[in-house]
Formats: structure tokens, sequence, C-alpha cells
């Protein structure tokens, strides 16, 4: 029974610290403080789209995960974000976010 509990208080910081997803309009507002750091300009509300297969992999390749972002003032852009998880410990650094208007 104390060898459970052990086991149990040893795995609760494991569980605390697996992947939480965004908060509801978190990565909207992430992508969009990216676009406005990148000089654009990006209204709210910020809705994001799939990026086309083609899109995707060119960036996947590089390490990012794209996405588009149609700002509410009708542009759009494409928006490459490394993942959310750090890398291994001796991995390459992450990449910086890359933004690109899209036309």
């Amino acid at each position: 029974m104390l060898t459970r509990l052990l086991a149990a208080l040893v795995a609760l910081p494991v569980a605390a610290a697996a992947d939480i997803p965004p908060l509801p309009g978190e990565a909207e507002a992430f992508r969009r403080d990216l676009i406005r750091r990148a000089g654009h300009s990006c209204s709210d509300p910020v809705a994001l789209t799939k990026a086309s297969a083609a899109q995707e992999e060119s960036f996947r390749q590089k390490g990012l995960q794209a996405v588009l972002a149609r700002c509410g003032d009708g542009k759009t852009y494409l928006v490459a974000t490394p993942p959310r998880r750090p890398p291994p410990p001796g991995e390459a650094p992450r990449p910086e976010p890359v933004v690109v208007p899209v036309e």
C-alpha cells in the first residue's frame, strides 16, 4: 500500500508537466502578436485555419508548424512556429517563427 502511494506521488509531477492545450483564444492571440512583431498590422478577431499541404511540408522540413492566420482587417498571413515542446538536450536550437503575408 505504501509503495503504491509513493509511486503515485512520484508520478504526480510528471503528469502535471504533460502538454496542456492552450486556452480558447490563446493560440490566435499568440500568432497575432507574432504578426505585429514582424511589422504587419493585424486586428482582432484572428481566425486560424490549416495551411495547404505544400505549405505545411515546406515548413515542416525546417522544424516549423505552419497555419494561416486571417486578421480582422481581412489580411492573411502564413505563420510558422516551432513546436511548443522544447527540443531534447544536445539537439539544434528551436528555429525562429516565420511570418509571411499571403495575397
